[in-house]
């Protein structure tokens, strides 16, 4: 619990050990019974013995009480179930002040049971000491029969003071359009005056699902309070963007946004139009290029327009504003290291020169293992023979091309001269390590490696020079791209974990193998399944990379891929004494 669970036990501090300690009084005893015993109530088809267990100040006796009174039948009443019987002894269960989720569960599903909708209504209360009957009443209009709720009364509870009332409303705006309709014409009004953003934001999200009010978002933003109301309305369009596309009609509030002195709101508005990068009309092409080529400011709003402009053909001013964003000394959660996947993805799509090819590939071994692949496709359209046996020379330096899947061979070396492809091949061949070779270096790993520090360790582990954060997850930070390493100490050796660092295509953790899908044209797609069925294949293909659907129709042939999506050359990135802390780090994760 404490590794998984306790939230301190996720920031990095001195090592202070800890216990858990049982204090006796001086001569006193330790009681062996188990306080407050719990027991199985009898009698569960008697209504007058359930009512009074209803009441009752255990918890678990009340949930159990009312779980059973939920499956009476209608017979068990004078009036049949209806709300004059049924109703009353839920109410006054639900009005009690202690309760916890599972009694409040079982509370609002008796409560559906009923199918009374006048007494739903009747609940949405905006009365703080009601909060589990607005809950309540929320929950089952929106499972029974949602046309006949009280909209109006249903949109006040959106601003409720109570999250989970707030979250119940929210529940029902997603389910229900009508009551979206409702809540737009209220958020409207609300975004202009003094509401709590953080408040609002989850029915602005909700909203949204719907095109009419996404594209109202823009007019939204230009009248919204401005400071924290306008970024938090950013903030939803970016995601819109990114899940469903971009609406030129949001463009003018956006361009207000880029040219105002804010840097905070132009950046937010600069990553709207990075979100999902799509076909802009001339005009605004050239105000997004005046402002991407403008040195005064700042990268957070530069290099997401130059993303949404690509591609492009950088000066050499942004080539080094580029590079710069590459930079691996920074932590990945810091501001600048948030733009090098942006960084990457540009210079990808970029037309350069060839000093600007000359430069990335000298520094392509420094940049992050996530990011070579994107930044190698910068070599695609390249054919000088000197920069290809260059490129080739500093991949085989950082022992990176290994990790080299087909595709990506064929994508960024394939306009090379037969010189370069024979010089790659060779050096392929001979980075190659046999089960001998990875036994002799494993052997020389745990043998030289200094101790470990696992406080330190874990700083590696979030740090972009590994990157690890940005695939695996370890307790409550990272992703799920990988496999899950919270417990991975209390599974695997040193040794396992030291090969799984060093070598990491030797084996794979199960359901996350790589593929190599071959389409009938002949290109090729490479990843891990995420998803598949009848009528298509979708791939992971990095941490960095969008994932890659292909359709069922399109496949010619699909194979076991040969090596990891994880980059090999972790181990020789890091300093002896960093990859000790990473291992002690992942050993200590139980």
């Amino acid at each position: 619990w404490y590794k998984l669970c306790c939230p301190t036990s996720q920031i990095a501090r001195p090592e202070v050990p800890g216990a858990i300690y049982r204090i006796r009084k001086a001569g006193g005893e330790v009681s062996t019974a188990c306080p407050e015993p719990r027991w199985k109530l009898e009698r569960l088809d008697d209504l007058e013995y359930l009512k009074a267990q209803m009441k009752a100040p255990d918890l678990y006796t009340r949930r159990t009480a009312v779980e059973a009174y939920a499956k009476l039948p209608a017979s068990a009443f004078k009036n049949g179930a209806v709300q004059e019987d049924y109703l009353p002894p839920l109410l006054i269960s639900a009005m009690q002040p202690d309760s916890d989720r599972f009694l409040e569960h079982a509370i609002i599903f008796a409560f559906m049971e009923s199918r009374d909708i006048s007494s739903f209504n009747a609940m949405l209360v905006t009365n703080p000491d009601r909060t589990l009957l607005a809950r309540a009443g929320l929950y089952c209009l929106s499972q029974t029969d949602p046309k006949q709720a009280d909209v109006q009364r249903v949109v006040k509870l959106l601003a409720s003071p109570d999250p989970g009332v707030r979250e119940a409303a929210v529940f029902g705006l997603q389910k229900v359009p009508a009551w979206r309709d409702a809540a737009g014409v209220w958020l409207k009004e609300q975004l202009t005056g003094n509401a709590d953003p953080a408040v609002l934001r989850p029915a602005v999200e909700a909203v949204a699902k719907d095109d009419h009010f996404r594209v109202h978002l823009g007019s939204w933003l230009a009248s919204a309070k401005p400071g924290a109301m306008q970024r938090m309305l950013l903030e939803v369009m970016a995601e819109v963007a990114a899940k469903q596309k971009f609406i030129p009609e949001w463009a003018g509030a956006l361009v207000t946004f880029l040219e105002s002195n804010d840097a905070e709101s132009a950046s937010l508005a600069a990553a709207v139009f990075a979100a999902k990068p799509s076909k802009l009309g001339e005009d605004l092409r050239a105000k997004l290029s005046g402002i991407a080529r403008d040195e005064k400011r700042p990268g957070t709003v530069r290099l997401p327009l130059m993303l949404a402009l690509s591609p492009i053909t950088p000066s050499d001013e942004e080539f080094s504003l580029l590079m710069a964003a590459l930079n691996p000394s920074v932590a990945p959660d810091s501001r600048t290291a948030a733009l090098a996947p942006t960084a990457a993805e540009v210079l990808a799509r970029a037309t350069l020169t060839s000093p600007q090819l000359t430069i990335l590939a000298e520094v392509l071994p420094d940049c992050g293992l996530l990011h070579r692949p994107q930044l190698l496709r910068a070599f695609s359209r390249a054919t000088d023979e000197a920069l290809g046996l260059a490129l080739v020379g500093h991949l085989e330096k950082c022992g990176a091309l290994n990790s080299l899947s087909a595709q990506d061979q064929a994508e960024c070396f394939g306009k090379f001269p037969d010189k370069v492809q024979q010089r790659l091949i060779a050096a392929r061949g001979k980075l190659n390590q046999g089960a001998e070779q990875q036994r002799a270096r494993l052997d020389d790993l745990e043998k030289t490696l200094p101790a470990g520090d696992s406080l330190r360790g874990k700083v590696v582990f979030q740090h972009a020079k590994a990157s690890c954060v940005l695939c695996h997850q370890a307790g409550y930070f990272g992703k799920h791209l990988g496999p899950d390493l919270s417990k991975i100490g209390g599974i695997r050796t040193r040794r396992d974990l030291l090969e799984s660092i060093a070598f990491p295509s030797a084996s794979y953790v199960r359901s996350y193998e790589p593929v190599e899908v071959k389409k009938k044209d002949g290109t090729l797609a490479y990843g891990i399944i995420r998803n598949q069925n009848a009528q298509s294949v979708t791939l992971i293909t990095g941490a960095v990379t969008p994932d890659v659907t292909v359709t069922t129709a399109d496949i010619a042939a699909m194979n076991p891929g040969a090596a990891s999506l994880m980059p090999q050359g972790i181990d020789q990135i890091l300093t002896p004494q960093e990859l000790a802390d990473l291992v002690a780090f992942l050993m200590s994760l139980k």
